[in-house]
């Protein structure tokens, strides 16, 4: 809205933000939520954007205190399996609020997995439930949107 010059487009973000930030588990990374990380990273990454960053960072702050040595972070709390697409994104949201060193670690984790073919999985690891052994487009994109703000943060 406020690129386009229309307030009424500004207007009807701010509420449908008013409704969502009201909602109790809007940064809330669970899995009885059914909250794959994917969907959580889209999440992070919108409250960013939107200029919520303290939710964000609350939000991120879950992500965080699941995220192994290796940069991994489940699917799911609690699962023994990887969301590609979800790890790259929290990696964004971490970028954008120069929040580097989680960031990092979860880019050198898909580094790691990245197929030979330079795609990834939609899952990795035990009972994976997300496009097990299917390369998906999506997961490249924010793999390298993140590596893009990997380059920028290094500036």
């Amino acid at each position: 809205g406020k690129k386009l010059g229309v307030e009424r487009y500004v207007k009807a973000a701010r509420r449908g933000m008013d409704y969502f930030r009201k909602k109790p588990d809007l940064i809330k990374f669970k899995p009885e939520l059914a909250e794959l990380s994917h969907y959580f990273g889209y999440m992070m990454e919108a409250l960013v954007d939107l200029g919520e960053v303290e939710l964000a960072k609350k939000g991120l702050q879950q992500a965080l205190s699941l995220q192994k040595d290796d940069g991994s972070i489940p699917a799911y709390p609690g699962v023994d399996w990887v969301c590609a697409t979800g790890v790259a994104q929290l990696a964004i949201a971490w970028y954008k609020l120069g929040i580097n060193k989680p960031a990092d670690r979860a880019m050198a984790y898909l580094e790691k997995i990245q197929n030979p073919s330079g795609g990834f999985y939609g899952g990795y690891g035990k009972n994976v439930q997300y496009f097990d052994k299917k390369e998906i487009c999506w997961a490249v994109k924010f793999f390298i949107d993140a590596s893009l703000l990997k380059e920028q943060a290094r500036r």
